[in-house]
C-alpha cells in the first residue's frame, strides 16, 4: 500500500549481530552515507571484506533462542512505553522490524537512535569485551 506521497506507511529496520555481514561482502552493504530509501548497496569488495575480518575484536556474534526473545521483550517494551504501533518478526541472523505509525521525519529519527543504542548496549552485554 502507498499514499501517494514520498512519506512512507511503514517502516523496515533491520538488525544485524556484531561482524555477521562487513562491508565488502558479496551481499553487498550500507554505511551512513549510502543508507537512503531507494539508494543502492555499496558493491562487494573482496579486499575490504578480507580487511574487514581481520580486524575484527571478537569473533562473529549470533543469538540463540533465549537472547531472541530477550531482544523481542525489550523492543516490545520499549515501543509499549513510547506508544510506536509494532510488528515484528526475526529468523535467522537479521531481527527485523516493521514500524508502522506515521512519524514526522524528526520522530522517526528519534525511534532510530533509541532502538540502535538500545540494540547497542544489548550486545555489549553479550560481549563485555567487544
Amino acid at each position: 500500500m502507498w499514499n501517494h506521497t514520498d512519506i512512507p506507511l511503514a517502516y523496515l529496520i533491520k538488525f544485524r549481530c556484531y561482524a555477521t555481514w562487513v562491508h565488502g561482502d558479496e551481499r553487498g552493504s550500507t554505511d551512513r552515507f549510502h543508507n537512503g530509501y531507494k539508494s543502492p548497496y555499496i558493491p562487494p569488495n573482496e579486499r575490504w571484506q578480507q580487511h574487514n575480518i581481520r580486524t575484527l575484536k571478537s569473533e562473529p556474534t549470533t543469538l540463540n533462542i533465549k537472547q531472541r526473545k530477550s531482544v523481542e521483550a525489550a523492543i516490545r517494551e520499549t515501543c509499549n512505553v513510547r506508544h510506536w504501533l509494532l510488528q515484528m518478526k526475526y529468523g535467522g541472523p537479521p531481527i527485523l522490524l516493521v514500524k508502522t505509525a506515521m512519524l514526522g521525519e524528526k520522530e522517526w529519527l528519534a525511534v532510530l537512535v533509541l532502538l540502535r543504542a538500545w540494540f547497542n548496549d544489548f550486545m555489549k552485554m553479550l560481549r563485555p569485551s567487544v
